[in-house]
């Protein structure tokens, strides 16, 4: 009689439990898709911007293509940066099928090339 008791009531518990966190788990998937947020354009910001006093790690994009990454001319190379908005380079970019950029590359293509300016710095 005990163990069916003991049984009841850890079935409960976890019922119980269960429910509580369906009615609560969107509120808190809500809360850190927020929060994530909030750090992923606060570290695209410090990565897109300039080298400041504060910040010397930058990848510095802006230089070439622009405060609203709309694209431009990349110093006097006579070359242009890219729009960023643009549909070919998301296309380019994006990680398909669980992938990587390395495993969309074509033959020919050019080194990871956000990767590159992360680590290096300026125009690769």
């Amino acid at each position: 009689m005990r163990i069916k008791t003991l049984g009841i009531v850890l079935i409960s518990a976890l019922s119980l439990f269960t429910a509580f966190y369906w009615v609560t788990d969107p509120a808190r998937r809500e809360h850190e898709y927020q929060t994530q947020n909030e750090e992923l354009v606060a570290y695209g910001q410090e990565m897109f911007g300039p080298v400041t006093p504060a910040n010397d790690h930058t990848a510095n994009c802006a230089a070439c293509h622009g405060k609203d990454g709309t694209g431009g001319p990349v110093g006097d190379t006579g070359r242009l940066a890219p729009d960023l908005h643009s549909k070919s380079i998301y296309d380019k970019l994006k990680a398909q099928n669980g992938g990587s950029f390395t495993d969309i590359r074509k033959a020919g293509d050019p080194p990871d090339y956000v990767n590159l300016v992360i680590r290096f710095g300026g125009v690769i």
